[in-house]
């Protein structure tokens, strides 16, 4: 069961990250990589990975991230019901900074995670955030709205 706290374990996290550099590698043997991701995916905290790999990634690793996005969204939308919650509340605390990203696909993939709570989510406090969600997140609607992003 993941805590609050939880982070990823070094190795964990190096094999994921490889993982993910791997699949999107036309030269790799994509049944080796298929075998290994659902290996992976049996892990009860692989989505919390993929969160922190989306979310926290840094450098040159924009493939790693954009594999790690494609997947948490897929498996959120195909396995959200079998997530335990503490896991389902580790990713959406994790994600819902990521709200104002830049980055589309990543808004989308938040997007699809902080659905399933939306209302909850957006009107709770976040650590590290000045104001609750839906106060960030009107006020990006409404630039967007006004043509000023």
């Amino acid at each position: 069961m993941a805590i609050e706290g939880w982070q990823p374990q070094e190795d964990g996290l190096q094999e994921i990250c490889k993982l993910l550099e791997q699949y999107r590698l036309p030269i790799v043997d994509q049944s080796c990589i298929w075998q290994k991701h659902q290996r992976c995916s049996q892990l009860p905290d692989f989505n919390n990975y993929l969160a922190f790999i989306l979310c926290r990634a840094e450098g040159d690793v924009v493939n790693i991230r954009q594999a790690a996005r494609l997947l948490l969204k897929n498996n959120f939308k195909s396995s959200y019901h079998l997530i335990q919650p503490a896991h389902l509340q580790y990713m959406k605390a994790e994600v819902v900074p990521c709200l104002g990203s830049l980055d589309f696909g990543i808004r989308t993939t938040v997007g699809t995670i902080i659905s399933k709570d939306l209302p909850k989510i957006l009107d709770s406090e976040v650590p590290g955030f000045a104001d609750r969600p839906i106060a960030i997140f009107i006020l990006r609607l409404l630039q967007v709205g006004l043509g000023y992003c």
